[in-house]
């Protein structure tokens, strides 16, 4: 039975939410090497992100992103009009109150993109507003690897290549937007990882934890010089840590409140581990540099 196959008995609602994630691949491929309209929102600018107004995910817009969300939103609301669609391009605050809508980051690494680095990816999620992500697709077309989980079916599956091997160190993924800040330096500087790695894109660096290529990826609370994430970026990654007994916690060590029911910001940042170890050694070098 191949992937489609599989997934299409899973659940069908996981079938499209992966449908969708491969519509903004055809798409966002075909605009990666033409001309495209790029937008700074200038006005939004947050010196405290540490990175200039050109070189900040949160203000670069790109209309390959607008697309995406179009299609996304167009092609799920037509199978599904009862539930809610929270996409990052078209956000309502009114349709986080639905009680079950559809997550999507149409091209989560907005930079990856625009710099062709190949960090780039699309998140889709299903949230119950009780329960929170139950489903999930992750996409990201330059290193081919993505899958899709059920919380429900209890089940996730992959395409790319797992890796087992393992250094005998500590494997650390941080956010390329963020390698010259300090508190992140400090981080690394206490975990002492055997290898670090640099990735825009929120989809890649989760998958690449799961896959095993590394064991941790971090991103600090806003007030440490850290992003913000919205809910859209995390949603559909929920689901496959939840499903693989993995970590995707802030920095307190306590499941991020993904219902949608407290807003849709996450300032207190983030971690996606492999293990309890390995989480608990990320929490304890925070402990030291808060």
């Amino acid at each position: 039975m191949n992937f489609i196959d599989t997934i299409s008995q899973i659940d069908q609602r996981l079938y499209h939410a992966h449908r969708a994630a491969m519509n903004c691949e055809d798409l966002m491929m075909h605009y990666y090497d033409r001309g495209y309209e790029i937008k700074i929102d200038t006005k939004s600018y947050d010196s405290a992100s540490g990175l200039a107004a050109e070189d900040s995910p949160e203000l670069v817009k790109l209309g390959p992103d607008k697309f995406c969300d179009r299609i996304c939103r167009e092609y799920l609301t037509l199978l599904y009009p009862e539930f809610g669609f929270v996409g990052e391009e078209s956000f309502e605050e009114s349709e986080l109150k639905k009680e079950i809508f559809w997550c999507v980051d149409p091209i989560c690494g907005s930079m990856g993109y625009k710099k062709k680095t190949g960090f780039f990816g699309t998140s889709v999620a299903l949230v119950d507003r009780k329960r929170g992500p139950i489903l999930g697709a992750l996409n990201c077309p330059v290193p081919k690897i993505g899958g899709i989980a059920s919380l429900e079916a209890g089940k996730t599956l992959y395409y790319g290549s797992k890796q087992n091997t393992n250094s005998g160190g500590l494997r650390v993924l941080i956010s390329a937007n963020r390698k010259n800040s300090e508190p992140f330096l400090e981080m690394l500087n206490l975990l002492n990882p055997s290898e670090t790695g640099y990735q825009e894109s929120i989809p890649t660096k989760s998958m690449n934890v799961l896959l095993g290529s590394y064991d941790l990826h971090f991103n600090l609370p806003r007030d440490f010089q850290g992003g913000s994430p919205k809910i859209w970026d995390l949603a559909a990654s929920q689901v496959f840590y939840d499903v693989e007994g993995m970590y995707l916690t802030d920095f307190r060590g306590g499941r991020l409140d993904l219902t949608g029911k407290n807003g849709y910001r996450y300032s207190d940042g983030y971690i996606m581990a492999k293990d309890r170890k390995i989480l608990d050694l990320c929490l304890e070098a925070f402990e030291k540099i808060k």
